[in-house]
C-alpha cells in the first residue's frame, strides 16, 4: 500500500465507532504476541491534561537518557504525530509496514468470527506493535477514552498509572457523574502498580482511593504536594514544589496557564514514583531542562502577537474554563 492507501485504510474502520470493552484488543494483541506487554509502561489517563502530562513526562525522560516512545490522540496536522519515538514521529514507510502486518492479523481474527476492531483499537495495535520494536526504555501511553474499556488498557502491569482530571465529557459512554466517570477513569489502576492522581471533586477521588485500596495499589495524590507559584508570564511559569521530602525549586514550564502548572506537578509526582521504585535515574538539571523544552502544539499557543492570534483544543466545559481563566 502507499501511505495515503494506508490511511484510508486505517479511516475505513471508522464505521464500527465507539465500541468500549477488551475482548476484540485482546484476541488481536494475543494474535500479535502481545506487544504491549515487552515494554514498561506510563499509563495517562484524565479527562482533561493527560496530553500535557504525557509530553513532560516524554520530554525529561528524554532529557535523561532514556529512549522514549510516546502515544497520544488525536493529530491536529499528520496522522503520524500520534507515534513519537525519539523525538522524531513514525515515517510513513513504518506506518505502512506495521498497519500491514496488523491488517494481516484482523483478518484471521474475522475468520474467526470475531467483530472487526474500532478503528482506535487498530491504531492502537499499531502503535504496539511499532513501540515494542523501537527497542524503547518506556511508553508514554495516552488513553484514548475512559479508561476501563480503552483499547490501551490491554496492557497488564504498567510501571504507573497516572489520573490526570476528572470532568463531565463523553457522558453516554462513561457515565452522568463525576463519580461514575471516576470509576472509569480508575480501570486503568492495576493490582500493585501505583497510581498518581490529580482529582478535585471529592466524590471522584473517592472513587479512585477505594479503586486503588482494592487492588494493593499505593496512592500519590498530587493534591499533598506542596506547590508555591513565584511567577507567571505569557513566556511561561516559574513554580516551587516539594513531594515527599523532594524539593524542587524554581522549576520553569513554557507551557502556558495555571492548569499546566498542576499538570506539571502531575507528572514531576509520577517520575518521583518511578526514582523512588529504581525505574529511573533522574539528573536535577536534565529534569529542570526536560520540564522547560517541553511543548504542547494547540495548547494555549500563541501564534502571533501583533495582533494576538491564540489556539486551543479545549473541547469541554472544564477546558473552556481552564482556557479562560
Amino acid at each position: 500500500m502507499t501511505y495515503q492507501e494506508t490511511l484510508d485504510k486505517i479511516h475505513s474502520f471508522q464505521k464500527f465507532g465507539s465500541r468500549l470493552g477488551l475482548s476484540r484488543m485482546s484476541r488481536l494483541m494475543e494474535l500479535l504476541d502481545n506487544p504491549q506487554e515487552t515494554m514498561k509502561v506510563i499509563h495517562v489517563a484524565g479527562t482533561n491534561g493527560k496530553g500535557s502530562v504525557s509530553r513532560f513526562l516524554y520530554s525529561v525522560l528524554q532529557e535523561n537518557g532514556y529512549k522514549a516512545g510516546l502515544y497520544t490522540s488525536p493529530y491536529l496536522e499528520r496522522f503520524t504525530e500520534r507515534m513519537e519515538c525519539d523525538g522524531l514521529e513514525i515515517s510513513q514507510e513504518d506506518l505502512i509496514h506495521y498497519t500491514e502486518r496488523v491488517l494481516e492479523q484482523v483478518e484471521v481474527m474475522l475468520s474467526e468470527g470475531m467483530d472487526s476492531p474500532t478503528e482506535f483499537e487498530l491504531i492502537t495495535a499499531i502503535a504496539f506493535l511499532y513501540f515494542s520494536e523501537q527497542n524503547i526504555d518506556f511508553l508514554v501511553l495516552e488513553v484514548g477514552l475512559g479508561g476501563r474499556g480503552d483499547s490501551t488498557n490491554v496492557v497488564s502491569r504498567p510501571a504507573v498509572s497516572v489520573i490526570t482530571s476528572i470532568s463531565f465529557d463523553h457522558m453516554e459512554y462513561l457515565g452522568d457523574t463525576l463519580e461514575k466517570i471516576a470509576i472509569e477513569k480508575a480501570g486503568i489502576i492495576k493490582t500493585g502498580v501505583p497510581v498518581v492522581y490529580n482529582v478535585d471533586d471529592e466524590a471522584a477521588a473517592a472513587a479512585i482511593e477505594r479503586i486503588a485500596d482494592e487492588r494493593g495499589s499505593e496512592k500519590h495524590d498530587v493534591h499533598a504536594v506542596s506547590c508555591q507559584i513565584r511567577k507567571k508570564t505569557l513566556d511561561g511559569s516559574t513554580f516551587d514544589a516539594e513531594i515527599e521530602g523532594t524539593e524542587y525549586p524554581g522549576l520553569f514550564i513554557s507551557m502556558l496557564g495555571s492548569h499546566q502548572i498542576g499538570n506539571a506537578i502531575c507528572a514531576l509526582a509520577a517520575l518521583e514514583v518511578l526514582k523512588q521504585g529504581n525505574l529511573v535515574n533522574l539528573d536535577r538539571e536534565k529534569l529542570y531542562s526536560g520540564f522547560r523544552k517541553a511543548k504542547q502544539t494547540g495548547r494555549f499557543e500563541i501564534l502571533r502577537r501583533e495582533p494576538w492570534m491564540i489556539i486551543d483544543g479545549a473541547h469541554n466545559e472544564a477546558g473552556a474554563e481552564s482556557l479562560r481563566t
